[in-house]
């Protein structure tokens, strides 16, 4: 399997910007710089914003989104994420396209606990082969 830079799979030709627009109308809890964080429905996706409960969030910003899905397929990769003001995380790799990666953190009551970041000059992340696989 080609790899990237980053050890991680090859992304997906997906923007984050259409990677959102699927997400239009649900609810989703999207974490902040300094441990603020906004929950509500996704209403509105441009070309360098989205917006969550009327709070515009820019991509080129410090930012992560709780996707929680129900069936998450995940690759055999763990990645790490430093997330410039917010912290690092770690979970297995599920897909990434050409500006954000998701990662799935576990199962917690039968929902996964998927992340989806920007891939911008505020994140920074790596992927390593799962040792289970």
């Amino acid at each position: 399997m080609t790899l990237t830079k980053h050890g991680c799979p090859l992304p997906e030709k997906t923007t984050l910007a259409q990677r959102l627009q699927s997400l239009i109308g649900g609810i989703f809890r999207v974490e902040l710089p300094g441990g603020d964080a906004v929950t509500g429905f996704m209403t509105e996706v441009h070309h360098d914003h989205f917006v969550v409960q009327g709070m515009k969030i820019y991509y080129a910003t410090s930012f992560y989104i709780y996707l929680n899905q129900k069936d998450v397929e995940t690759k055999p990769y763990d990645v790490s994420i430093d997330v410039e003001a917010i912290g690092s995380l770690q979970g297995q790799y599920v897909r990434s396209g050409k500006n954000f990666i998701e990662i799935n953190q576990g199962i917690l009551e039968g929902t996964a606990r998927v992340l989806l970041f920007p891939i911008n000059q505020f994140v920074d992340y790596h992927c390593t082969p799962s040792r289970n696989s």
